[in-house]
C-alpha cells in the first residue's frame, strides 16, 4: 500500500492501454460505433436488454474490440476507479472468449444460464479488485441482481450468486483468481498502486 490518493486521468490511459495490449484488444468509442447501435437493437427485441440502457451503460466485449460507453481517462464522463474496475471486467471477458473459442459469442447471446456464469466470472474479477482498492467486499448478493439487466432468470441469478459467495470467502482474505486481475494489481503495484482507504460504494453494497 504505496499511497491512498485515486489514480490520474493519464494513469488510467497508461493502465488501459497496458491492459488492452496484454490481452490484444482494441478500445472503440461505443457511442460512434454502428454495429453497436445494431446490437442494442437485436438485445432489446430478444429482451436481453433495454436499447437506450445499452448504449448508454454497457461496455461489450466483441472478438477483440471492447466498446466503452465513456471515455478512457475522462474523470467527466465517470469516475475513474470504475473506470479502472470496468477495464479489467472486460479483459477477464476476453479471457473467457480466448479460453472458449467459437462457442463463447452464441452462448452469451443464446443462453442466459452460461451468460449468467460470465458475468459472474467477470463480476468476481471486480469483486477482487475492489478488495484490493478499498480492502471491502462487495455484496454477492448485489453483484447477481444485476443480472436481471441480462436478460438471466431467477434461477440463473441464484445460480451465480451462490458461486460469488464462494469466492467472496477467498477475496475476504486478499485471495485473487481471475487472470485479469492478478495482470492489473502486479502493473499498478509496479506503477505506484492507489489503495484507497474509504469505500466506493454505500454500505449496503457491501458484506
Amino acid at each position: 500500500m504505496i499511497t491512498q490518493k485515486e489514480p490520474t486521468p493519464q494513469q488510467v490511459k497508461d493502465f488501459a492501454e497496458y491492459m488492452f495490449k496484454r490481452f490484444n484488444l482494441n478500445a472503440i468509442d461505443k457511442r460512434k460505433a454502428w454495429e453497436m447501435k445494431a446490437l442494442a437493437w437485436g438485445l432489446d427485441a430478444a429482451g436481453i436488454v433495454n436499447q437506450k440502457k445499452f448504449m448508454k451503460y454497457y461496455s461489450v466485449n466483441l472478438l477483440k474490440r471492447v466498446y466503452f460507453p465513456f471515455e478512457i481517462g475522462n474523470s467527466g464522463e465517470m469516475w475513474l476507479p470504475n473506470q479502472v474496475a470496468i477495464i479489467i471486467h472486460e479483459c477477464q471477458h476476453s479471457i473467457q472468449h480466448r479460453t472458449e473459442g467459437f462457442i463463447y459469442i452464441p452462448n452469451y447471446l443464446f443462453s442466459s444460464c452460461k451468460r449468467a456464469n460470465y458475468e459472474a466470472d467477470a463480476y468476481r474479477a471486480n469483486m477482487e479488485i475492489h478488495y484490493w482498492y478499498t480492502h471491502k467486499v462487495i455484496s454477492p448478493a448485489v453483484l447477481a441482481d444485476k443480472l436481471r439487466n441480462y436478460g438471466c432468470t431467477p434461477a440463473d441469478m441464484a445460480v451465480a450468486c451462490r458461486s460469488l459467495e464462494v469466492a467472496a470467502k477467498m477475496v475476504k482474505h486478499g485471495g485473487v483468481v481471475t487472470e485479469a486481475t492478478k495482470v492489473a494489481i502486479t502493473w499498478w503495484e509496479q506503477n505506484e498502486s492507489h489503495v484507497g482507504q474509504g469505500a466506493l460504494l454505500p454500505d449496503r453494497y457491501y458484506l
